[in-house]
């Protein structure tokens, strides 16, 4: 190796310096034959500014590599963040128009307990269709949208189960039929519940705490976890809530009980919150009407109360002959006083009185 440096060999060493700092003293040695310290005094002596540049520009790339290096803990947290994108289980697009009517103040539809992909689909077309020639302000799902067996405590049986993919996909493609017929300024909200939803008794929320609490403690949970993140297309209108109250009186709640008989729900929760209530979760139909007199300054009220069914089929698999009764709400009001219809389907028929006609699925 000849003792003359030539600019070729100072500019390859500079590039060393830049990416190994120090080191390349012995990396450019062993690959011309120098010795290491001769390597070093002749840049450090000879070219001098030249070698403080590349020092620097090697002090840079360390500390932007520092920034971008991933931790373990960093790591684990990415490969979370990657289980949570697969275990979202579908995405449909966006429905090719919305409805251009206008919606009726005053009129809202409610239904409840579809429990996804146990849908009976003769009911959810006839509500599709109850709600298309109504053109409600608002529609209110009330609770039980998919029915999250797969993250139930409960004992399953293989014969009848499925899969988050199936719920998801089922829900989402009746929210792609709703966005059609619904008005194009009317509201879509759904009522927390034991199912489905926000709330702490969602199963939902149950699981995430109870199975997986390590990954709830991931920085980025709460922003990517909430159940609307996961089961609401980003092209649909609709929002979440605990409960609704229409009309200055009606509380609209997905309901915590079950009573024996039709009806008898509807009043135990009228007496709970000692006001008028409609729920859904007993799967049943009826209504509870309570007079409660003048006292004082308070004036005479009529408390009412109505249990509205379900929209899911009624030989689900894993009970026989339950008591359930399919059907639907419509309340409409003017502000002053309201009325509720409830809207009972059997055998794939509704007579909807606010229609004046039969509407079968």
């Amino acid at each position: 190796m000849s003792d003359k440096w030539t600019e070729t060999e100072i500019g390859a060493l500079l590039e060393l310096v830049q990416a190994h700092g120090a080191d390349a003293f012995q990396r450019h040695a062993k690959a011309t034959g120098r010795s290491p310290e001769a390597v070093r005094m002749y840049i450090q002596r000879v070219r001098r500014e030249d070698w403080q540049d590349a020092m620097a520009v090697h002090k840079a790339r360390r500390i932007e590599a520092a920034k971008e290096e991933v931790t373990p803990s960093e790591k684990k947290l990415t490969q979370i963040t990657d289980w949570w994108d697969t275990f979202r289980p579908v995405t449909i697009a966006t429905p090719p128009k919305r409805s251009t009517k206008t919606a009726e103040t005053g009129l809202t539809i409610v239904a409840s307990d579809f429990h996804f992909p146990l849908q009976d689909d003769a009911a959810v077309s006839i509500f599709l269709e109850t709600v298309r020639r109504l053109k409600p302000e608002q529609v209110i799902l009330n609770g039980d949208l998919p029915d999250l067996l797969a993250l139930s405590r409960y004992p399953k049986d293989v014969r009848h189960n499925w899969g988050l993919a199936d719920e998801a996909t089922a829900y989402t493609r009746f929210l792609y039929e709703l966005e059609q017929v619904m008005p194009k300024d009317a509201t879509l909200v759904e009522i927390d519940a034991n199912h489905s939803g926000d709330g702490t008794e969602s199963r939902w929320w149950r699981y995430l705490s109870e199975r997986i609490p390590e990954l709830m403690g991931h920085p980025m949970a709460k922003q990517v976890m909430p159940y609307g993140q996961w089961w609401h297309p980003e092209w649909s209108r609709i929002t979440m809530a605990p409960e609704l109250v229409l009309h200055n009186d009606l509380l609209v709640t997905h309901g915590d009980m079950a009573r024996k008989w039709g009806g008898y729900t509807a009043k135990a929760h009228s007496e709970k919150y000692v006001n008028s209530v409609m729920h859904g979760h007993t799967h049943r139909m009826g209504s509870h009407y309570r007079r409660v007199p003048a006292v004082g300054t308070r004036g005479e009220q009529t408390i009412r109360a109505y249990e509205i069914g379900c929209m899911c089929r009624l030989n689900p698999g894993y009970t026989s002959v339950p008591d359930w009764t399919q059907g639907f709400a419509i309340v409409a009001g003017d502000g002053t006083d309201y009325a509720v219809e409830l809207v009972h389907i059997a055998n794939g028929a509704a007579a909807v009185g606010a229609l004046h006609m039969t509407i079968r699925g």
